[in-house]
């Protein structure tokens, strides 16, 4: 499996610098073998420059900028962030939902506008178990919880593996989107459920299991339980609270348990 994830990885990062090379080689007049190594440096995100970056186009900075982003996160935790973001555009930044209803747990606009039941599910429809995380409403809403996702979700795949926070990701989704719909019906969205199970994870791992390699601040912990109660105000209104506290739980107790190896 390991040996696996390594070649999936590799092959990520090497299609990512193949095609980042490729870009600035359409967008840039300098010669390609400076481009090419400006390319690897951003994706590798090691600082080194051979000075083409200050004569680049605004376009040929941009890409390095995607680059080293994506050299920063992991591979899956980048496929997440570039559907919810591709989800996102879809739906006219969160004003238009008509596209992107067969991501919804269940189809409430049609032939199910009370929520009752998830007939779609039943029928075969599995995915919408997941998607609901993909699906975000305005744009401080998508951008807080990919920057929590960028964070939680590298950390865990740097320090553990990409098929763990796959694991992770899709239980924690399947688990907060099902208590979010029973609490409070179909319309919600969102990567919170899965970014608090997350939290509560790498807390516990952290905690119990030092040697995980898995840490929060406790400035970043406290930040984000008080937001966590934050949401149950009238102060921040329209929140899927139950997914939350879901994944939070769930988050929690699979950190812990998975400790127990260890200690």
């Amino acid at each position: 499996d390991r040996i696996r994830l390594a070649i999936a990885s590799l092959g990520f990062y090497v299609g990512a610098l193949i095609a980042g090379s490729y870009l600035l080689a359409l967008s840039e007049s300098q010669p390609f073998e400076g481009l090419l190594f400006e390319a690897a440096s951003a994706l590798g995100t090691v600082g080194l420059s051979t000075g083409l970056t200050a004569q680049l186009t605004p376009i040929g900075k941009l890409i390095l900028v995607l680059l080293m982003f994506i050299g920063r996160v992991g591979p899956l935790t980048f496929g997440l962030i570039a559907i919810s973001v591709t989800v996102f555009i879809l739906s006219g930044l969160g004003k238009n939902f008509q596209p992107i209803l067969w991501l919804f747990i269940t189809n409430f606009a049609a032939g199910n506008p009370s929520g009752l039941g998830l007939p779609e599910i039943l029928h075969g429809q599995v995915w919408r178990l997941v998607t609901p995380i993909f699906i975000h409403f305005n744009l401080l809403h998508i951008l807080f919880n990919m920057l929590w996702l960028h964070d939680l979700g590298s950390m865990i795949e740097g320090r553990q593996s990409s098929g763990q926070l796959a694991l992770l990701v899709l239980v924690m989704a399947v688990g907060s989107n099902l208590v979010q719909f029973w609490f409070g019906g179909p319309m919600f969205g969102g990567m919170s459920g899965v970014v608090y199970g997350l939290l509560g994870y790498i807390w516990m791992r952290g905690k119990f299991d030092p040697g995980s390699g898995l840490y929060l601040h406790p400035t970043t912990l406290t930040m984000m339980i008080i937001w966590f109660f934050a949401c149950f105000t009238p102060i921040v209104p329209h929140v899927a609270n139950a997914a939350h506290a879901a994944g939070l739980v769930m988050g929690i107790a699979w950190g812990y348990l998975s400790s127990l190896r260890y200690r």
